[in-house]
């Protein structure tokens, strides 16, 4: 039996970016019209990218997959990437 490969890049890391990138950039849209401030809203946006990337590799785990650093990495350049696209447009 081979080992499991786990490649840097791949159509699974790209879904990681890419739900990673609307998770932040929805929780910080929430955030704002909640009335938080760009700060706040960025770490309460992270916090839940974070959880969300975090529970997906803790259910592939137990559910007979295998947990993913490269795949948290991922998920947080999707959050860096969500962030700097919020600030581009909320320049308050």
């Amino acid at each position: 039996m081979q080992p499991v490969r786990d490649a840097w890049l791949g159509r699974d890391k790209l879904r990681h970016f890419g739900a990673s990138t609307a998770i932040q950039i929805i929780g910080y849209g929430s955030l704002r019209l909640m009335g938080a401030s760009r700060g706040s809203s960025t770490v309460g946006a992270t916090m839940v990218t974070a959880a969300a990337g975090i529970a997906k590799e803790l259910h592939d785990s137990r559910c007979g997959g295998r947990a993913s650093m490269r795949d948290l990495v991922w998920d947080g350049a999707g959050a860096l990437a969500g962030t700097g696209l919020t600030r581009l447009g909320d320049p308050r």
